[in-house]
């Protein structure tokens, strides 16, 4: 893998990126079911297939804007993070793993800090609502039967869930 990390501040605004690419495998024995044609029978075959560790990404890029004015105790930040495909759940059958899809997601927060110990924030997650699309690679003419869009770029749609975006407001209080 390499990783490659950038900060820049010019005055109060900065820039800071980073970008990660892992390449991980490792081999696992799975099972494929094959028709024994002497007597029709289903026969369970152990396989060997190799793929990325489960939860790696190849890619994974983090962009973020900031503005810090330590005089003014104000800090503000908007981050914008790219993950690439994934394993999300390992299938102990051959070519039947989980795929999480690509997404990028974008994120902010605010704090002003006063000289009393007191801090008021605002964080925002998710801001894009950003889905979370679960896939397997691979197929099945039944599928096209199905009204919905399951069947894309010889992948198959499992699910695809929204989990809106969510805000946390708040006041910390800092003794001396």
């Amino acid at each position: 893998g390499a990783e490659v990390d950038y900060i820049k501040y010019f005055n109060k605004i900065g820039i800071k990126a980073n970008y990660t690419y892992t390449h991980s495998r490792i081999t696992t024995p799975k099972t494929t079911r094959i028709i024994n044609p002497a007597t029709g029978d289903i026969q369970a075959l152990s396989v060997d297939q190799e793929r990325p560790l489960y939860g790696q990404s190849a890619h994974i890029a983090n962009l973020s804007l900031l503005f810090k004015d330590t005089k003014k105790g104000l800090d503000i930040q908007v981050a914008g993070a790219y993950t690439g495909p994934r394993i999300n759940t390992v299938s102990q059958f051959l070519n039947n793993d989980l795929w999480q899809e690509g997404f990028i997601q974008m994120d902010a927060s605010a704090e002003k800090r006063f000289k009393s110990g007191i801090s008021i924030f605002i964080k925002a997650n998710n801001i894009l609502n950003t889905p979370t699309k679960l896939f397997i690679k691979g197929i099945n003419p039944e599928n096209d039967k199905i009204k919905e869009d399951l069947v894309k770029d010889g992948r198959t749609l499992i699910r695809n869930d929204y989990y809106g975006q969510n805000y946390l407001v708040g006041f910390r209080y800092k003794f001396n």
